[in-house]
């Protein structure tokens, strides 16, 4: 089960040298914020994967060329064309032979207009277009920024006479940039090594549907996220866990089916297949074998036998130290930090913790939230997992 008991397991995990996460319930990532999204980004890769599960990683060739920029006043523009576009045969588009004009046409995306970004998705609002049918129309694209790479997502769309989803990649763009340091040589050491480590053996996704995997995911973390953390049904579908069910694979399933009674999520595909999660006390919530309305295990229920907690010192327990903090530490300057995580509503920060030395030192909840409220541990589960793990086997 991917979430945290109610001791203060989530500090427990973090709390090494200065360590400070934010959880923000839209995605369940630290908030991004619109200043990472403005500049100018060079195109690296398009990939598109269909209902079908065909993947073509080569959408405008191999080596596609494209440039896509947001201003900090909120426009944008991109520009795409395919890797190896041919020139026309005259400088002039409009003497040129008609087939040429029509591939130079097909091989070219490029619009200007507003843009809106929520920190998970970004909306581009299309006022001039090189396809005159999309003026006027608003174009999502789900985000992850990961440092100097953009993600950008699309929906199903229609490319070619069937649905497709598109995976773009962008770079940041810099002009002027320094010569690389020691410590930039050092970095790539690092990636060549790690490359040198990987196994040469090509990826191969799990036997099956993919979509019925994906809404097996969705049933999961909405079972989860309804019965565990007590978030509104409708909140969650659109804000809860996207990388396990991606929104353009939601878009495709039917309407999360909640049974508070027996406290199962049901959701139906297009083929009339369902799946089912049922929350199992304290096992969490487990998506159910297809065709089976109970899992193949005993649920029971678990007895701590930690001291209590609310008379064992953190990060065991729940007690703080009640004496100010060290003399080299500003504490104007941790309130700011804190503050900052709760600027903007949008951002619906959930929790902000600081820690240092193995001490908190600073700490927020947000609306409905509490110390003891059971946020979803995404990696942190997966850490203490592992751990656990390999003390077993040891």
């Amino acid at each position: 089960e991917a979430f945290m008991k109610p001791e203060r397991i989530i500090e427990t995990v973090l709390a090494v040298a200065v360590s400070i996460f934010a959880l923000a319930i839209p995605s369940l990532l630290v908030a991004q914020s619109k200043d990472a999204l403005v500049g100018t980004w060079k195109l690296v890769s398009v990939t598109s994967s269909s209902d079908a599960g065909k993947v073509n990683n080569a959408v405008y060739g191999l080596h596609p060329n494209g440039l896509i920029s947001y201003a900090a006043d909120g426009r944008m523009s991109v520009i795409i064309t395919n890797g190896g576009r041919k020139p026309l045969s005259v400088y002039d588009r409009l003497a040129a032979p008609a087939e040429e004009r029509a591939q130079a046409f097909s091989t070219l995306v490029a619009y200007a207009g507003t843009y809106s970004f929520t920190g998970d998705k970004v909306i581009h609002h299309v006022e001039v277009d090189a396809l005159e049918n999309r003026v006027g129309s608003d174009q999502v694209r789900f985000v992850t920024l990961q440092g100097d790479r953009l993600i950008l997502k699309t929906p199903p769309i229609l490319r070619g006479g069937e649905k497709q989803v598109l995976e773009l990649v962008w770079e940041r763009l810099r002009t002027g940039a320094p010569a690389p340091t020691a410590a930039m040589a050092t970095r790539e050491e690092l990636i060549a090594r790690a490359k040198s480590l990987e196994l040469n053996t090509p990826y191969v996704p799990p036997p099956g549907d993919p979509l019925l995997h994906h809404t097996s995911g969705f049933a999961k973390i909405m079972c989860s996220a309804v019965f565990i953390t007590g978030l509104d049904p409708d909140f969650a579908a659109e804000n809860v866990g996207y990388f396990t069910s991606p929104y353009a694979e939601r878009a495709k399933v039917g309407k999360p089916v909640i049974d508070r009674a027996n406290k199962t999520v049901t959701i139906a595909l297009p083929n009339g297949v369902t799946r089912t999660a049922k929350y199992l006390g304290d096992q969490g919530c487990v998506t159910l074998p297809i065709g089976q309305n109970s899992v193949n295990f005993s649920p029971v229920k678990l007895k701590s036998h930690l001291a209590d907690a609310s008379k064992q010192p953190w990060p065991m327990g729940d007690l703080l130290p009640q004496d100010p903090l060290p003399p080299e530490l500003d504490a104007v300057k941790v309130k700011q930090a804190v503050d900052a995580a709760f600027a903007s509503a949008a951002e619906m920060t959930a929790a902000f913790v600081v820690t240092w030395r193995g001490r908190i030192i600073g700490e927020r909840y947000g609306a409905g939230i509490t110390v003891r409220t059971p946020l979803e541990g995404w990696s942190m589960g997966k850490s203490l997992t592992g751990t656990l793990m390999g003390i077993l086997i040891k």
